[in-house]
């Protein structure tokens, strides 16, 4: 997932990888960008806390503008899901918190 911390569906989204079961062989990973001091953050420290402890993967992203992430992968809205498969061949990108780990998983098969 890419994503910002101070995003409200992002924060859904971190909420439902830390209660949620995640698939077995699936690696989540998880990368906060677009940082902005003039919006409160929606997801603070112990919440990454909780995402380490479950086995995924969380980095931060703090470069601007032709070096980010966000303009690197032409990222449009938070959060922005990428299914990449074991080959490394990227078989969908979604946007907004309303599909499971599960369900983008399957999209890997």
């Amino acid at each position: 997932m890419i994503g910002a911390r101070w995003c409200p569906h992002c924060a859904a989204s971190v909420a439902r990888m830390a209660s949620d079961d995640l698939p077995a062989g699936v690696d989540v990973v998880v990368i906060f960008t677009g940082t902005r001091s003039d919006v409160p953050e929606q997801i603070d420290d112990a919440a990454i806390f909780e995402l380490r402890a479950r086995g995924i993967a969380v980095g931060e992203d703090r470069a601007t503008g032709d070096s980010s992430v966000v303009h690197r992968l032409d990222i449009e809205s938070f959060p922005t899901w990428i299914v990449v498969d074991a080959d490394g061949i990227v078989r969908a990108v979604e946007t907004g918190d309303g599909s499971s780990i599960a369900d983008l998983a399957a999209k890997a098969r």
